[in-house]
């Protein structure tokens, strides 16, 4: 079918430009850390790949080379970020299935909530975060299936509590309360657990929001302590690792990346897609994927899921792990 040739170079300009936007950005995705603008501006990758797709059609009907090389390159670079989360992990593994348990990871937004319906998900574990003093005081009835083994509600956004069901084979060897780096002003809840010899640390995560540069860069200080957290306790303590919460970073970005890669961690997104938990105020198919649990090698993921919510702008996440035999 014939296009009108004025139309069609009337979209010919912003196709022209929103090819050349989605690129810039693409490029500098992989340059985050030199510029906040990059790394907060780069989260949009599946979104990248839906322009470019639609701009490289639009091309093809031009028979326009040049922008349909850009839509190529463009492709490329995302598809190259966005890989990892669609192939499965890199070697097959035997799980232990009479080790195994659940973990739910939910956002609160400062106890707006509705937190009864994770009670059908029958978690071993309810990792919450941006917790009240007035949320923590109705969790025993509200979430009556469940002891809290840490809370450290405050009025901010930098509350959070860790509980345990009640009648679940994991069991509570200690809890502390860290600071990641040691001058943050967001404590941290971590637990020593074990389930049948196996023992774990679990650190109950939340980051800094990069939404300037001062933020920015705490932010990769924070994930940089975290990995050097997630190190030490594998090491020195022989122990198996956990690292849930708001990470407020994709899984695509640099530093994300190299947290897995200095942290020796594995995201437990690879294999199961794209799973976007902000913001919920829209479509699903329309957020990013911000919330995250992270574990060592001794350990695998079984399965993995977002659940949707009422009164938080995030989705919980559910996850079941295994030791690796």
């Amino acid at each position: 079918m014939r296009i009108y040739r004025p139309v069609a170079q009337l979209i010919d300009v912003p196709a022209a430009l929103l090819s050349a936007v989605i690129l810039t950005l693409s490029i500098g995705g992989y340059a985050a850390d030199w510029h906040w603008r990059l790394a907060w501006y780069s989260n949009p990758r599946p979104h990248f790949v839906v322009a470019a797709l639609l701009a490289g059609l639009w091309f093809l009907l031009r028979r326009q080379r040049w922008g349909m090389a850009a839509t190529l390159v463009t492709l490329l670079l995302n598809g190259l970020a966005l890989a990892p989360i669609f192939l499965p992990q890199h070697q097959a593994v035997t799980p232990d299935n009479e080790s195994t348990f659940t973990l739910v990871h939910l956002n609160t937004d400062q106890g707006a909530a509705t937190l009864s319906p994770l009670l059908t998900t029958g978690a071993d574990l309810l990792l919450l975060q941006e917790v009240t003093p007035a949320l923590a005081a109705t969790l025993p009835q509200t979430l009556p299936d469940y002891t809290i083994i840490q809370s450290h509600p405050l009025t901010n956004t930098h509350g959070s509590a860790t509980l345990l069901r009640k009648g679940s084979s994991l069991s509570v060897v200690g809890t502390e309360t860290i600071l990641l780096p040691a001058y943050a002003t967001r404590p941290l809840l971590t637990a020593q657990l074990e389930l049948h010899g196996h023992r774990i640390r679990l650190l109950n995560f939340h980051l800094t929001r990069p939404d300037d540069a001062w933020r920015d860069g705490f932010q990769q200080v924070e994930l940089t302590t975290a990995a050097a957290w997630s190190r030490t306790r594998q090491q020195a303590e022989r122990t198996e690792v956990i690292i849930a919460g708001d990470f407020n970073v994709t899984p695509w970005s640099t530093r994300f990346v190299r947290l897995l890669q200095t942290g020796d961690l594995q995201d437990s997104l690879r294999g199961f897609g794209l799973q976007n938990s902000w913001p919920t105020d829209l479509p699903l198919v329309a957020g990013i994927p911000i919330d995250h649990a992270l574990h060592s090698a001794g350990m695998v993921t079984l399965d993995r899921k977002i659940l949707p919510t009422t009164g938080s702008d995030h989705a919980a996440l559910l996850v079941t792990f295994a030791f690796v035999e």
